[in-house]
C-alpha cells in the first residue's frame, strides 16, 4: 500500500479539526469578503497547477467519526453542548455551524443559554446573531459528520496498538502504525497527528481505595451497567449515591432520577460534592476565548516555565463548574425532593458483609452517615498521559519530559520529528482551553502549519505567512495605517 503523508488516530473532535485544518485551503475568518472572492476564484483556476493533495488517513475503534462522542452524550441524555455555536471543528469559517442549523432548518435546536448576556461578551461576535447559542448534539454531530463527509481521507476503523519508525526501501524513514482490527493490519504514514481525547485515571476518593472489587461501586460511563446490577437487588428501594462536584456529575444524578421515576421505581439520589457547587457558563473562564484578552492571556501562558503552565490550568480549571441552565433543573428537582444535595468529605466507607451496600461517613458542616446500594463516580479524571497504552509505547520509544500528567512538547505541539499532539494531551503547550472545541481548533491549525499544509501561502524564499492574494488587492483594501504612511 502507497503510504500516507498523514495518520490522524482519533476520530472525535480533535481529529477532525485537524483533518479540516489541514485539507481546508484557507479560512474566510482572515480574509476580508473581497478577499474571499479573489482567493475563491484563484484557487478554482490554479487547481490543476496546485501539487497533489496529500493522502491522509483517520484510525478509531468506533465506525464512525464522533461516535465516543455520541454514546458518551446518550449515556447521560444530554441535549445540548457545553460550549457556544461558534465552538466547533471546521477551519474554513467560525459561522459554519450557525449557517448549517439555518441551512437546513434547525434553528430550534440552538438554545439561548443566557451566556449571551455575560457583560465581558456583549460587545464580542455577535451575540444578537446566535453564535453564542448552544448548539444540539444532534446538531452538532450532522454538521461534523456533514462536514466530514466533504474532506478527502480514509477511514480505517480499528485500534492502533503499536508504532514504531523505520526506513522504507532506502527511502527517509516513516512511521509503520499497526491497527488492531479483522485485517490486523499494518500502514506507513510520514507523519502522524495524535487526537486521542482525555488521556488520564478517573479520580476515586481516598476513603473508596480500599473497598472491594466486588462492591457496587461504577464509573458513570458504565451507568447502564450499575443500573442494571440494582435491578437484580431485592431491596424495596434503590439508593444511589453521585459522587462529583461538577456539570459530568449534575447531569449523571440528573439521568438516575429521570430513569427510576420512568420505570417507578421508589429511589433516592444523593449528589455528593466535596465543596459547594459552582455556577459558570463555561469550564474555564471567559478571558481565555474572549478575543479581546485571549491573545494576551495566551501569550502569558507561553512564555511560563511548565511547572507555572500547570498551575495555570489548575487555576483555569478551578474544579468542577456547572451552567446555569442545569444548576436551576438541579435546585428544582431538590425542592421537590427528587434529589437530596450533600457537601462534604468521605472518611469512611463500610461494606455490609455481602458487599452490596455501603454506609457512607460524610464529614462537613454536619457529619452524617447515609445508606447507599451503588456509588457512581464522577469526579473527573486525573492527568496521567502514560494511562494510555498507545501514549505509553510512544513515551517509550521518544521519551519526553512530563509535569502533572502531561507531556512537554514543542511550541509547534510535536512530540517527536514529524508527530504531534491536539487535544487535552497537549495542554501545557496550548493552554487551559486545549480539550474544549476552540482549544482544539487553535492547536490544529498550528499543526497544519508545522506540517507546511499552507506552503503554498508562503513567498518564495521566506518562511513568513502572506497573504497570496495581495497581487488582486485594489485601492479600497489598503489600510487606513497605510494610506497615512
Amino acid at each position: 500500500m502507497e503510504p500516507y503523508d498523514i495518520c490522524i488516530i482519533g476520530s472525535g473532535p480533535a481529529g477532525l479539526a485537524a483533518l479540516s485544518a489541514i485539507r481546508e485551503d484557507y479560512s474566510i475568518d482572515m480574509l476580508s469578503d473581497t478577499q474571499i472572492q479573489r482567493a475563491s476564484t484563484f484557487i478554482r483556476k490554479n487547481k490543476k497547477n496546485r501539487k497533489k493533495s496529500k493522502r491522509i488517513c483517520v484510525i478509531d475503534p468506533n465506525s464512525q467519526w464522533l461516535d465516543q462522542w455520541e454514546k458518551n452524550f446518550n449515556t447521560l441524555d444530554i441535549s445540548f453542548l457545553r460550549s457556544p455555536t461558534l465552538a466547533h471543528c471546521s477551519y474554513f469559517d467560525k459561522n459554519a455551524l450557525l449557517a448549517y442549523a439555518f441551512t437546513e432548518g434547525r434553528e430550534d435546536e440552538l438554545l439561548e443559554s443566557g451566556c449571551s448576556e455575560i457583560k465581558s461578551l456583549k460587545s464580542t461576535i455577535k451575540p444578537h446573531v446566535g453564535l453564542w447559542k448552544l448548539p444540539s448534539n444532534k446538531l452538532f454531530i450532522d454538521f461534523s459528520r456533514n462536514m466530514a463527509e466533504s474532506l478527502r481521507h480514509d477511514y480505517i476503523q480499528g485500534r492502533v496498538v503499536d508504532i514504531e519508525k523505520r526506513e522504507v526501501d532506502g527511502n527517509a524513514s516513516m512511521y509503520h502504525i499497526v491497527s488492531n482490527n479483522d485485517r490486523h493490519e499494518t500502514i506507513s504514514a510520514k507523519s502522524v497527528i495524535l487526537a486521542t481525547g482525555a488521556v488520564g485515571r478517573p479520580i476515586v476518593p481516598k476513603a473508596l481505595e480500599q473497598v472491594s472489587n466486588q462492591s457496587p461501586i461504577f464509573h458513570w460511563t458504565d451507568l447502564e451497567r450499575a443500573l442494571a446490577t440494582l435491578d437484580k437487588k431485592k431491596h424495596s428501594k434503590r439508593r444511589v449515591m453521585v459522587m462529583g462536584g461538577g456539570l459530568t456529575a449534575v447531569q449523571t444524578a440528573q439521568k438516575i432520577v429521570r430513569m427510576f421515576e420512568q420505570k417507578s421505581v421508589n429511589s433516592s439520589v444523593t449528589l455528593c460534592s466535596r465543596k459547594k457547587l459552582v455556577e459558570r457558563h463555561f469550564d474555564i473562564p471567559v478571558k481565555w476565548f474572549d478575543e479581546r484578552e485571549s491573545n494576551l492571556h495566551q501569550s502569558q501562558f507561553f512564555h511560563e516555565t511548565a511547572k507555572e503552565r500547570l498551575k495555570a490550568l489548575r487555576a483555569a480549571r478551578g474544579g468542577g463548574t456547572v451552567p446555569p441552565i442545569y444548576h436551576q433543573r438541579l435546585r428544582k428537582m431538590e425542592e421537590d425532593g427528587r434529589i437530596e444535595i450533600k457537601v462534604g468529605d468521605i472518611s469512611i466507607a463500610n461494606e455490609n458483609e455481602d458487599h452490596s451496600s455501603f454506609t457512607i461517613h460524610l464529614t462537613g458542616d454536619e457529619k452524617e452517615k447515609i445508606e447507599v446500594d451503588a456509588i457512581i463516580l464522577a469526579c473527573g479524571l486525573e492527568p496521567d498521559y502514560l494511562a494510555h497504552p498507545l501514549v505509553q509505547k510512544i513515551q517509550n520509544q521518544w521519551p519526553v519530559e512530563s509535569r502533572g500528567g502531561f507531556p512537554i512538547i514543542s511550541e509547534d505541539l510535536r512530540w517527536t520529528e514529524n508527530m504531534y499532539v491536539v487535544g487535552g494531551l497537549a495542554s501545557l503547550a496550548v493552554g487551559p482551553d486545549a480539550a474544549n472545541l476552540m482549544g482544539i481548533s487553535r492547536a490544529a491549525e498550528t499543526v497544519a502549519n508545522a506540517l507546511s499544509c499552507k506552503a503554498w501561502l508562503r513567498e518564495e524564499k521566506s518562511n513568513v505567512l502572506v497573504n497570496p492574494f495581495a497581487a488582486f488587492l485594489d485601492d479600497t483594501d489598503v489600510s487606513s495605517d497605510e494610506e497615512s504612511d
